[in-house]
Protein backbone atom coordinates (compact mmCIF):
# COMPACT_ATOMS: atom_id res chain seq x y z
CA UNK A 1 0.00 0.00 0.00
CA UNK A 2 2.86 2.37 0.84
CA UNK A 3 4.43 1.85 -2.61
CA UNK A 4 1.07 2.53 -4.22
CA UNK A 5 0.67 5.82 -2.32
CA UNK A 6 4.20 6.92 -3.23
CA UNK A 7 3.57 6.11 -6.88
CA UNK A 8 0.22 7.92 -6.78
CA UNK A 9 1.78 11.09 -5.34
CA UNK A 10 4.63 10.99 -7.87
CA UNK A 11 2.14 10.79 -10.73
CA UNK A 12 0.07 13.57 -9.19
CA UNK A 13 3.12 15.82 -8.78
CA UNK A 14 4.32 15.25 -12.34
CA UNK A 15 0.84 16.01 -13.68
CA UNK A 16 0.73 19.25 -11.74
CA UNK A 17 4.22 20.24 -12.89
CA UNK A 18 3.30 19.95 -16.57
CA UNK A 19 -0.03 21.74 -16.38
CA UNK A 20 -0.11 25.07 -18.22
CA UNK A 21 -0.37 28.14 -16.04
CA UNK A 22 -0.28 31.92 -16.07
CA UNK A 23 2.63 31.78 -13.62
CA UNK A 24 5.16 34.57 -13.94
CA UNK A 25 2.72 36.97 -15.63
CA UNK A 26 1.23 40.09 -14.16
CA UNK A 27 -2.53 40.54 -13.95
CA UNK A 28 -2.42 43.02 -16.84
CA UNK A 29 -0.47 40.56 -19.04
CA UNK A 30 -2.95 37.80 -18.26
CA UNK A 31 -5.82 40.16 -19.01
CA UNK A 32 -4.24 41.19 -22.34
CA UNK A 33 -3.89 37.56 -23.43
CA UNK A 34 -7.43 36.71 -22.35
CA UNK A 35 -8.84 39.81 -24.09
CA UNK A 36 -7.65 38.50 -27.46
CA UNK A 37 -8.94 34.99 -26.77
CA UNK A 38 -5.69 33.21 -25.91
CA UNK A 39 -6.15 30.53 -23.26
CA UNK A 40 -3.74 29.31 -20.64
CA UNK A 41 -3.19 26.21 -22.80
CA UNK A 42 -2.02 28.38 -25.72
CA UNK A 43 -0.11 31.22 -24.08
CA UNK A 44 3.18 29.37 -23.47
CA UNK A 45 3.58 28.68 -27.19
CA UNK A 46 3.34 32.38 -28.02
CA UNK A 47 5.54 33.46 -25.12
CA UNK A 48 8.22 30.89 -26.01
CA UNK A 49 8.21 32.31 -29.56
CA UNK A 50 8.82 35.78 -28.11
CA UNK A 51 5.41 37.14 -29.03
CA UNK A 52 3.35 39.62 -27.05
CA UNK A 53 -0.47 39.89 -26.97
CA UNK A 54 -0.54 43.02 -29.11
CA UNK A 55 1.48 41.24 -31.82
CA UNK A 56 -0.69 38.13 -31.76
CA UNK A 57 -3.82 40.30 -31.95
CA UNK A 58 -2.67 41.74 -35.31
CA UNK A 59 -2.15 38.20 -36.64
CA UNK A 60 -5.67 37.28 -35.52
CA UNK A 61 -7.01 40.38 -37.29
CA UNK A 62 -5.34 39.20 -40.52
CA UNK A 63 -7.16 35.86 -40.36
CA UNK A 64 -4.50 33.70 -38.74
CA UNK A 65 -6.14 31.62 -36.03
CA UNK A 66 -3.52 29.75 -34.06
CA UNK A 67 0.11 29.50 -33.07
CA UNK A 68 0.82 26.69 -35.54
CA UNK A 69 -0.09 29.11 -38.32
CA UNK A 70 1.28 32.35 -36.87
CA UNK A 71 4.69 31.36 -35.51
CA UNK A 72 6.19 29.97 -38.76
CA UNK A 73 5.27 33.18 -40.63
CA UNK A 74 6.46 35.44 -37.82
CA UNK A 75 9.72 33.55 -37.34
CA UNK A 76 10.44 33.98 -41.06
CA UNK A 77 10.11 37.76 -40.58
CA UNK A 78 6.80 38.21 -42.40
CA UNK A 79 4.48 40.92 -41.13
CA UNK A 80 0.90 39.80 -40.52
CA UNK A 81 -0.26 41.87 -43.50
CA UNK A 82 2.36 40.44 -45.87
CA UNK A 83 1.76 36.90 -44.61
CA UNK A 84 -1.96 37.31 -45.32
CA UNK A 85 -1.13 38.42 -48.87
CA UNK A 86 1.22 35.50 -49.45
CA UNK A 87 -1.31 33.08 -48.02
CA UNK A 88 -4.10 34.55 -50.18
CA UNK A 89 -1.88 34.12 -53.23
CA UNK A 90 -1.78 30.40 -52.48
CA UNK A 91 1.70 30.01 -51.04
CA UNK A 92 2.83 28.26 -47.90
CA UNK A 93 5.29 29.98 -45.61
CA UNK A 94 8.12 27.97 -47.20
CA UNK A 95 7.09 28.91 -50.72
CA UNK A 96 6.54 32.54 -49.77
CA UNK A 97 9.98 32.67 -48.16
CA UNK A 98 11.60 31.42 -51.38
CA UNK A 99 9.82 33.97 -53.56
CA UNK A 100 10.35 36.82 -51.08
CA UNK A 101 14.04 35.92 -50.75
CA UNK A 102 14.31 36.56 -54.47
CA UNK A 103 12.73 40.01 -54.15
CA UNK A 104 9.24 39.14 -55.38
CA UNK A 105 6.23 40.68 -53.69
CA UNK A 106 3.24 38.41 -53.12
CA UNK A 107 1.36 40.13 -55.95
CA UNK A 108 4.30 39.60 -58.35
CA UNK A 109 4.65 35.98 -57.29
CA UNK A 110 0.93 35.42 -57.83
CA UNK A 111 1.13 36.97 -61.30
CA UNK A 112 4.02 34.66 -62.31
CA UNK A 113 2.43 31.61 -60.72
CA UNK A 114 -0.94 32.30 -62.36
CA UNK A 115 0.87 31.98 -65.69
CA UNK A 116 2.43 28.66 -64.55
CA UNK A 117 5.97 29.94 -64.00
CA UNK A 118 8.13 28.22 -61.42
CA UNK A 119 10.35 30.44 -59.29
CA UNK A 120 13.55 29.72 -61.27
CA UNK A 121 11.85 30.58 -64.57
CA UNK A 122 10.34 33.74 -63.08
CA UNK A 123 13.79 34.82 -61.86
CA UNK A 124 15.36 34.21 -65.28
CA UNK A 125 12.58 35.97 -67.18
CA UNK A 126 12.45 38.93 -64.84
CA UNK A 127 16.24 39.33 -65.19
CA UNK A 128 15.65 39.65 -68.95
CA UNK A 129 13.13 42.43 -68.29
CA UNK A 130 10.14 40.24 -69.05
CA UNK A 131 6.91 39.86 -67.15
CA UNK A 132 4.12 37.31 -67.49
CA UNK A 133 1.62 37.97 -70.25
CA UNK A 134 -2.03 37.68 -69.30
Amino acid sequence: MRKFLILFFMVLLSACASAPSWEGMSESEISNWKDIGVTVDQVDTYVEAGMKPEQVKVWFEQGFNNANEIIPWASNKFTPEDAAGWKASGLSVEGAFQWASNKFSYSEAKMWRDENFELDDAIDNRAKGLSPVK
